[in-house]
């Protein structure tokens, strides 16, 4: 009777070391999936998804206006349409602001310090 509680507990310890290691190979396995999957998105795939992001977070919007005017109900107008153009800039990204304020003053047909005060 004791030889087969140790031959069990024998069997149990080499069961149980089989199981460990089919885990632990899974595990492994497991982990060198996600890992292949990072290094194929973050190097192989880089250009692609880099141009993807970008026609995802930059766009032309074209606006159209010509509402028309809006009158009081004496027909003094009130509101107009007035085509204009618009410029902007994002401070953070430039990276010369005199040199910006510069060249906007000039094309703008503004005083170049006020400018530089926005950037």
């Amino acid at each position: 009777m004791a030889r087969n509680k140790e031959k069990n507990s024998h069997v149990n310890q080499d069961s149980l070391k089989g199981r460990l290691i089919l885990v632990s190979i899974l595990f492994a396995l497991f982990g060198a999936g996600i890992v292949g999957r990072l290094f194929s998105l973050q190097v192989m795939q880089h250009d692609d998804l880099v141009s993807r992001s970008e026609k995802q977070h930059q766009r032309t919007v074209e606006i159209h206006y010509g509402r028309g005017s809006v009158f009081d109900r004496n027909m003094n107008e009130l509101a107009t349409n007035i085509k204009a153009e618009s410029v902007y800039a994002t401070p953070q990204k430039v990276v010369d602001k005199k040199r910006a304020a510069r060249v906007l003053a000039k094309a703008l047909n503004l005083n170049h310090k006020s400018i530089y005060k926005k950037l």
